[in-house]
């Protein structure tokens, strides 16, 4: 009985780890990585991440990658499934001369005409550069997989593995309300009104609200103090000397400035001063 009970307990363990999800977090505070450990098909990854997280990991850049690559090896998983794959017209194209070349994406900070393998796309409909293969995909290899030291690798729909999960902490709220009602609502409900103190933050947020659609301007959690006419956070961190993303690339100064500050929910995203009676959508911090 004894040796049943003991056999019973490490085939538990056994399971346990077969299937266990760890955690990190990303570059941007508005984000976490999670690693899966389930021997899935892509799809299958695809839909777990979208039905427990966001999404499957897009990888913006190399510091990125290896942050992702430190999660894996800290919890012995060698190569996971990202959120990059080939376009379907190109997986479904028996004869290349059949290829007509797609259009070429709106250029953002993040990415330029021309610079995209336009056979790809992610997941998330992040517009991510990264293509750091280590060997040249074929065609018959539509999903990927992250590798040590950072690298890419294309395998078949046949092949299972990790999978690499993201998790955007931001939540759309619509609902027309005052600065000042948004940023009770944020703090009843989720951790508070949207900070952007990076440009990773940034591109979280301008990532949800390409899918969102919402229109803008929303409330995020900026405010000038009426005193002395600096802008802060909800949190009270200034943002003078921090990364900032002001319209016209200048600060709103009294007394011409409104009080309050929001963001545009078009191409740029800038932020810009408002009345802080204004009735917007606004975004929290989950």
């Amino acid at each position: 009985m004894l040796l049943l009970l003991v056999m019973l307990t490490l085939n538990l363990i056994k399971l346990f780890l077969s299937s266990g999800v760890f955690r990190t977090a990303a570059l941007s505070h508005l984000r976490q990585f999670h690693l899966i450990h389930k021997y899935i098909f892509w799809t299958e990854a695809q839909n777990y991440c979208r039905n427990h997280y966001t999404d499957l990991v897009t990888v913006y850049n190399q510091e990125e990658a290896e942050q992702l690559i430190q999660l894996m090896t800290s919890n012995d998983s060698s190569l996971a499934w990202i959120g990059l794959k080939r376009k379907e017209h190109r997986q479904n194209l028996s004869n290349e001369d059949d290829v007509v070349a797609p259009l070429s994406p709106p250029a953002s900070e993040y990415t330029k005409p021309n610079q995209l393998n336009e056979d790809w796309e992610w997941s998330d409909g992040g517009r991510s550069a990264y293509r750091n293969w280590f060997v040249d995909p074929s065609d018959d290899q539509p999903y990927v997989k992250l590798i040590a030291p950072g690298q890419l690798i294309a395998l078949g729909s046949e092949n299972q593995g990790d999978s690499l999960c993201c998790e955007d902490l931001v939540k759309i709220v619509e609902e027309r309300k005052t600065w000042e009602q948004a940023l009770n609502h944020c703090n009843n409900n989720y951790r508070g009104l949207l900070r952007i103190e990076s440009e990773e933050d940034q591109r979280v947020v301008e990532q949800n609200l390409r899918c969102n659609g919402v229109p803008g301007p929303v409330w995020v959690g900026l405010r000038q103090s009426r005193v002395f006419g600096f802008w802060v956070w909800t949190n009270g961190l200034p943002l003078t000397g921090y990364w900032n993303n002001w319209e016209g690339d200048r600060q709103p100064e009294q007394p011409l400035s409104n009080h309050c500050g929001a963001m545009a929910t078009v191409a740029g995203y800038k932020w810009s001063d408002q009345d802080c009676l204004s009735m917007f959508y606004f975004i929290c911090e989950k």
